[in-house]
């Protein structure tokens, strides 16, 4: 979406392409508590989030995580007073997203 958007999807793009990242992250960290910490994936995703760090003995992974997740879901609602991410934005938290998706799917499979 982000690298092949059309006239169509003109102004909703950003947002909807920040949700669906947003949405990857969420259901990798999930994924991870149902392996790692079952029943933790039914908590908030800001205590997940808290509590990514201890796991993963990782704190770049955990910042990046947080850091991520806040932005993209400031990103994906709509406010008439601020921009829309803009392409490199949600290319930097794509890019965020695949390590921290990256490092918990070792950690589980392991």
């Amino acid at each position: 979406m982000v690298d092949r958007y059309s006239a169509g999807t003109r102004g909703v793009w950003p947002r909807a392409a920040a949700l669906l990242v947003r949405q990857a992250l969420e259901v990798a960290l999930r994924t991870y508590w149902s392996a790692k910490a079952h029943g933790l994936e039914e908590a908030p995703m800001r205590a997940q989030l808290l509590c990514l760090d201890g796991t993963l003995n990782d704190a770049d992974v955990g910042r990046r995580a947080h850091a991520a997740w806040g932005a993209l879901s400031r990103a994906s609602h709509y406010h008439a007073y601020e921009l829309a991410p803009t392409k490199e934005e949600l290319l930097a938290w794509c890019d965020d997203v695949a390590v921290v998706i990256d490092r918990t799917e070792r950690e589980w499979r392991d």
